[in-house]
């Protein structure tokens, strides 16, 4: 990925956010509150008032009772993320935005669309044995070595952690061995992708064929081992910080604004790899699990 690629991406996600920031929750909306909360009110569901009658306080309550885990065990929501990895939509999700990648680099990349032909498995076996694992550099900007593969490595770790039941609402807290193990498998599915990414079926070696050919100038043919470490422990870094981020930024500012655009804006600019991850879930790109 390269700075126009990361352009392409903040505009996308953009066009979309102006797209439907202005869906506001409707006025008399109904906070449905599950049986087994211990609430005082007698009822089941409650209308929230004016925000101009709302304190900080009463926000406070809802906040908590959205994040309860009995509401996120009541909810369809929740129901369908209980235990273990959903294999299926995680590798829906992960071949969609595999996809997405390649039709990527074949728009960007002319080098690409001028080496599709050629034999496919013969070319492949090559590169996958003339794979210069001596060289830490593949030849690619700084930008992209150190910058965009970290990304791709965090969009896939997200990726993840949104189809396993025992990772997805689990906040950052590095006491907790739940939090620790979903980095730790993230970490692993982030690692299988990337070199499926590099090395695969349908990866850089298959559609472009990088790693076919030796440039003379550089003594490299654009392979190397960095991808190989940015990619995980990068992504890993960056998930990290993400979930600071929202820890520390956006759930307490969500705490005292009811105002969805600012809300949508500061889910997408705390949490951009988590962003696209919606998106390959076909969810909206400021979607978080229990706080919708």
């Amino acid at each position: 990925m390269s700075k126009a690629h990361f352009v392409i991406v903040w505009l996308l996600c953009q066009t979309i956010w102006l797209a439907t920031a202005s869906a506001q929750t409707p006025a008399g909306a109904y906070l449905i509150l599950p049986k087994t909360a211990d609430y005082s009110p007698a009822v089941d569901a409650m209308s929230l008032p004016d925000e101009s009658d709302l304190t900080s306080e009463y926000l406070d309550l809802v906040n908590s009772y959205i994040r309860s885990p009995e509401l996120e065990a009541a909810s369809p929501e929740g129901a369908t993320n209980q235990r273990g990895v959903h294999w299926g939509s995680l590798l829906k999700q992960d071949l969609f935005w595999l996809t997405f990648q390649h039709i990527d680099r074949l728009i960007m990349e002319p080098q690409t669309r001028a080496a599709l032909n050629g034999p496919y498995f013969k070319d492949w076996s090559y590169i996958v044995h003339h794979v210069q694992w001596s060289r830490w550099s593949d030849g690619d900007k700084f930008f992209t070595s150190n910058i965009g593969h970290p990304a791709q490595g965090a969009v896939v770790g997200y990726i993840f952690r949104q189809n396993d039941g025992n990772s997805i609402g689990v906040e950052q807290d590095f006491h907790d061995p739940a939090y620790r193990k979903g980095l730790l498998k993230a970490f692993a599915f982030i690692t299988v992708d990337a070199f499926n990414w590099k090395l695969g079926p349908a990866s850089e070696a298959t559609i472009g064929h990088v790693g076919l050919h030796l440039d003379p100038q550089t003594g490299t043919n654009r392979t190397g081992l960095n991808d190989y470490v940015t990619n995980e422990v990068g992504g890993l870094v960056l998930m990290i910080g993400e979930d600071w981020l929202d820890k520390h930024v956006a759930v307490p500012f969500e705490r005292h604004t009811r105002n969805r655009p600012l809300i949508n804006t500061v889910r997408i600019f705390t949490m951009p790899s988590q962003s696209w991850a919606d998106l390959m879930a076909w969810k909206k790109p400021w979607y978080r699990y229990g706080r919708n």
